[in-house]
């Protein structure tokens, strides 16, 4: 505690203007520990994408954990995140489906307080942005008059007209109570119809579904028109409390509502078909029979008749009534046992596979003639879809190399295109639009085909993003701040130049000794103890400097001389000297020696364990560097804890033997000075040790805790000794954290979860009280204030660092504007207060806050502009500029991006726009200008940047070559 005293120098204007008001405090980083980016790889999020004409949007989840909405054409270009303009919501995740109305598609971005920002975007820089908050989104689909009813968290049904004025809630707190299951929605006419429950209507049951398996049923089928008097149940299917779990929904082009729900009154709870007119009195069941939960069936359409699937294997037609409802593989004699599968439609043509246990076999049906086969496959293949654009269907066949095909729906038209790339795993579908599909593979990698081997290809979903420089907490020790992790050492005295990692790996959280800074690592040969004056040149491993072997004790010094526990291929040492000129000598005890520490008086004592004594049993000796004078002072202790100094006297806890109480010792290292001070009350201690924590006055601080404590911050409750029994008792009752020890008094931390309270003690136990308590807050190590008194650093929320002195309360408060991260644990150091944070565009890293005067000039980033390519965007073309930022600065970079004519007019032949950039989460954000019909012909525009924030422009202008747009001609077979 006393190094943070005397290294923590403070202009007393300061604090002054603290106890005036709570003072607003700028942080800033210290130094870019990872200069540079690297690209961090996004994997698409399942379930959660849509399509859009040429587009489709998904989410893509990264190794930060960072979920973000992508949009790809199946080009290069046309890959790219979606900015809204704003600094990113730190979102958590796309847990529900995208919705499509009136050429927007509206997403919801969760955010941790479970309340989701509501965007919509048309795939462009103009029209993208985020139109308010609202509770956590749960899908939605349009209503009314092109408005969007959605679904949100706290049972709520809202709408939106996509402005935040034309955002609400139709109903608050009806229907019913919050589940597991996504919220379901599909547009029929003006309405939208969608599953949930109150509580009379559609309450939960679990319900058999697979094999073994079992499934949360809940709801009863309900609709909403965008207003709340037309927010209601639709109708009771199953009647009762009981839920019928409306689900899989469908809306065939003939305006009817087909889905899955459970038979009134079934105790099995298995899902049948039901189709409904939009009216309660024209919803009913069709005659296909129960299927199961667990392998619902899916709908799809066919020259006015709808088909499903079903559990058995069974693919069944029907013109919405009962009795037009009827079984393909009856129909056609396929026989009984084999799995028929909706692969798609083809021309006037459905297609569909049949499996039987042997190799699938590829058939057609046009509705009216009988079904025919017209291919055998093999055991596997996988459906892709058809391409509108060349009209052929494809799919995939082979389990470790993928191959793809291509039909036109006949024998002849069937055939084998191409291998696909490599993907060390498997691959499935994972969207289509007109022009591509896309599908997946096992480990997580996006593909696009437009149905040929040159237009296959890997779409790259990747991110700059600022380089690893994640550190734990920092330690005060010798005059500097250190963090230790698997990267190394870092170091730091609060100032960019004094900021530096050492060049180690896998180490231990420093500690001091006689003024010396001290670690571990732990590599491939073993423990190493290492010795560090904060540079590179002065970090060196102990034993080399020693010029022996294995050492894993702390050496101790008496004056010049180093005295330490060579040991050798046993766990016996030879307490050596080592002097200056580099001469080790050894000084005639060998044993397991323990705990070496420097005393007053030109000595060093220490525990050892002999060779010829019983095993356990420990003696107190000491050295003044001499043979002659190397003696043992007192044996027979048991458990013996650390030592610790107080003056010319030294401190320790053991027992008399095994079955003795703990007790504290005291010695002046002769043995008639060597006597017990006190007996300690029996199950304080974790291992029947005494831990110090170091000196107050004249006074030893200890708890009762594990022995090889070096940090000041162990929870535990804290005792006091003056070498005498009735001087040897606890400051209090109550475990403390961590304390600083002033000239006049100590401070000290309780945890009261979620707050903590402020102690002050004089070493006394009547003169240890509460000063000031906080009613949450996680705190750091408590420093001195300018001017004087005492600060405590703690984070009242994730992402904001209070100071509070326990007489003046928050005396200052760390602006965290520019922060997005959560504050780490704080330390004084230099008039700085230092801690961890940082931001996504620039990572993790070490920033500070001065105390005694302005910041210093910060980071500045250098961004600039480059021109992508030609992009597919709903209802035509764009330009694809990219807004790169090339380092990270400390404060967030802002720059204005402006359109500029070409040969290519604004308005006439693209939108223009100006838009802020700012790089709150991203190295680099891409911009899209769409282009209008009248550029067919081609030409030129420009992104130009202006008007930096904390930012240099490095190169401000770009141009886009528009070519001629080239209509692809469409192929019929």
């Amino acid at each position: 505690m006393t190094s943070i005293i005397r290294n923590i120098f403070l202009g007393a204007w300061v604090l002054c203007a603290f106890h005036a008001s709570a003072a607003s405090l700028v942080p800033y980083r210290i130094k870019d520990l990872s200069p540079g980016t690297t690209r961090v790889l996004a994997r698409p999020a399942p379930g959660a994408f849509a399509t859009y004409g040429p587009i489709v949007y998904f989410a893509a989840i990264d190794v930060r954990a960072d979920d973000v909405m992508w949009r790809s054409d199946g080009t290069v270009a046309g890959t790219y995140t979606i900015y809204d303009g704003r600094p990113e919501p730190h979102p958590v995740g796309f847990d529900a489906p995208p919705a499509q109305v009136g050429g927007f598609l509206y997403y919801g971005v969760e955010t941790p307080d479970a309340t989701s920002f509501l965007c919509k975007t048309d795939g462009t820089t103009p029209g993208t942005q985020i139109v308010t908050t609202i509770p956590r989104w749960y899908g939605g689909a349009g209503c009314g008059d092109g408005l969007l009813c959605f679904a949100a968290g706290g049972s709520r049904i809202g709408v939106t007209d996509g402005t935040a004025a034309g955002t609400k809630i139709l109903l608050s707190t009806a229907p019913g109570v919050e589940t597991q299951g996504r919220r379901e929605m599909i547009t029929l006419g003006r309405r939208v119809f969608f599953n949930a429950y109150d509580e009379q209507n559609g309450q939960c049951t679990i319900a058999p579904a697979g094999v073994g398996g079992e499934k949360l049923l809940c709801g009863e089928l309900w609709t909403s028109d965008g207003t709340a008097a037309g927010t209601h149940l639709f109708a009771d299917l199953n009647p009762g409390p009981g839920p019928s779990n409306a689900s899989n929904m469908f809306v065939s082009s003939s305006g009817k509502l087909y889905f899955n729900a459970v038979q009134p009154g079934s105790l099995d709870s298995y899902p049948i078909a039901w189709v409904s007119d939009g009216t309660p009195q024209g919803t009913r069941m069709l005659s296909a029979p129960p299927g199961d939960w667990g392998f619902p069936g899916f709908f799809s359409e066919f020259k006015g008749h709808v088909y499903f699937t079903h559990a058995n294997g069974d693919l069944y037609e029907t013109d919405g009534t009962p009795e037009g409802t009827v079984s393909l593989r009856s129909r056609f004699g396929i026989p009984s046992g084999t799995i028929l599968i909706h692969i798609g439609t083809l021309g006037d043509r459905m297609l569909f596979s049949v499996f039987n246990g042997g190799p699938k076999s590829l058939w057609w049906y046009d509705g009216v003639h009988p079904a025919q086969k017209f291919f055998d496959i093999g055991l596997s293949m996988t459906p892709f879809g058809m391409l509108p654009s060349n009209g052929l269907y494809y799919f995939v066949t082979g389990e470790s190399n993928y191959e793809m095909w291509a039909t036109d729906g006949t024998t002849d038209g069937t055939k084998k295109l191409f291998r696909l790339p490599p993907t060390g795993g498997t691959v499935a579908p994972y969207a289509q639009t007109s022009d591509h599909l896309f599908y997946a593979t096992g480990g997580g990698f996006v593909f696009a085909t437009d149905g040929t081997e040159a237009g296959t290809q890997q779409l790259d979903l990747s991110t700059p993003t600022a380089g690893d420089s994640s550190w734990g907490s920092l330690v005060l020790v010798g005059g500097k701040a250190y963090s230790a992790s698997y990267k190394g050492m870092l170091v730091t005295d609060g100032t960019a130049g004094g900021t530096l990692i050492l060049d180690q790996r896998d180490v231990s959280s420093p500690f001091e000794r006689e003024g010396l800074v001290y670690f571990a690592q732990n590599g491939t040969s073993g423990f190493t103890l290492w010795r560090t004056d904060g540079t590179p040149q002065g970090t060196f491993r102990v034993r080399d400097w020693l010029g022996t072997g294995l050492i894993t004790e702390t050496p101790a010094f008496i004056g010049s001389n180093v005295i330490f526990a060579d040991q050798d291929d046993t766990p016996m040492s030879d307490l050596t000297r080592h002097d200056p000129d580099g001469k080790n000598e050894r000084l005639g005890l060998k044993g397991v020696l323990t705990g070496l520490r420097s005393v007053a008086g030109g000595v060093v004592c220490w525990y050892q364990i002999s060779a010829d004594i019983q095993v356990g049993v420990r003696e107190l000796a000491f050295t003044d560097g001499t043979k002659a004078g190397t003696r043992i002072v007192a044996g027979g202790f048991y458990s013996p804890g650390l030592i610790a100094r107080v003056g010319d006297r030294v401190f320790f806890g053991a027992k008399r033997d095994a079955s003795a109480p703990l007790t504290l010792w005291v010695s002046d290292l002769t043995a008639d000075g060597t006597r017990q001070v006190k007996e300690l009350p029996p199950g304080l201690s974790l291992s029947d040790t005494v831990s110090p924590l170091g000196a107050f006055r004249d006074l030893l601080l200890f708890h009762m805790a594990s022995p090889g404590s070096v940090s000041n911050t162990y929870l535990g409750i804290i005792w006091r000794s003056d070498g005498t029994a009735e001087g040897t008792y606890p400051l209090s009752d109550q475990d403390f954290y961590t304390f600083l020890a002033g000239s006049s008094q100590l401070t000290l931390l309780h945890f009261t979860y979620p707050g903590f309270e402020i102690w002050s003690s004089d070493g006394t136990r009547a003169g240890t009280k509460k000063q000031d308590s906080v009613a949450a807050g996680v705190p750091s190590a408590p420093f001195l204030l300018p001017g004087g008194g005492v600060g405590i650093p703690y984070t009242a929320t994730p992402h904001e660092l209070r100071i509070r002195d326990p007489l003046a309360g928050d005396v200052a408060v760390v602006d965290g504007g520019a922060l997005s991260m959560p504050v780490g644990n704080a330390i004084g150091l230099n008039g700085k207060l230092l801690f961890g944070s940082g931001r996504p565009a620039t990572g993790p890293g070490l920033w500070a806050v001065s105390l005694t005067g302005p910041p210093p000039v910060q980071d500045v980033a250098s961004v600039r502009v480059d021109y992508l390519g030609i992009a597919a965007v709903p209802g035509g073309r764009g330009a694809v500029f990219r807004v790169h930022m090339d380092t990270g600065a400390a404060a967030v970079p802002t720059v204005i991006a402006t359109t500029m004519d070409g040969t290519l007019t604004s308005d006439k032949d693209y939108v223009p726009f100006t838009r802020q950039v700012v790089f709150e989460t991203d190295h680099e954000v891409t911009l899209v200008v769409p282009l209008r019909k009248h550029a067919e012909t081609g030409g030129t525009l420009s992104v130009v940047l202006s008007l930096p924030t904390n930012a240099v422009i490095g190169q401000g202008i770009a141009t886009a070559q528009v070519p001629k747009e080239t209509r692809r001609r469409t192929v019929s077979h």
